[in-house]
């Protein structure tokens, strides 16, 4: 399976999804003005990939901003990636936040609440 490497501009994140590794990264600011139209191809990857995934998969983000269309679209790949978890693969979730930030932690701790992924929390300064 292919690698989607997606580069980032002023107002959408890099994406790497890396299917041999089972490491998939989400960088940056999210603001498409239509998050599904943005997403649909990263889901899709994403549902490939759960047919057959890596042994250990490890999510990162580290987003400095994102809207609510995006959110959407962030609880639609932490979905799937529970379907995985559910499957007996190892699944973790990095959420990197700015120590300054309290609404980028909390949405973490949301998906936290939500799913029951392994959720690794991480501040930078």
């Amino acid at each position: 399976m292919d690698a989607l490497i997606i580069k980032p501009t002023e107002h959408l994140p890099a994406i790497s999804l890396i299917a041999e590794t089972g490491r998939f990264v989400f960088y940056g600011k999210s603001l498409p003005e239509d998050g599904k139209v943005f997403y649909t191809p990263v889901l899709r990857w994403i549902e490939e990939y759960a047919l057959s995934p890596a042994a250990k998969t490890e999510c990162s983000f580290k987003m400095e901003y994102f809207n609510s269309s995006s959110s959407k679209c962030f609880a639609d790949i932490l979905n799937i990636l529970d379907s995985i978890r559910e499957k007996s693969h190892a699944v973790t979730i990095i959420w990197n936040f700015d120590e300054e930030d309290d609404e980028m932690r909390e949405m973490g701790e949301q998906y936290q609440s939500i799913y029951k992924l392994d959720f690794h929390f991480r501040s930078y300064k």
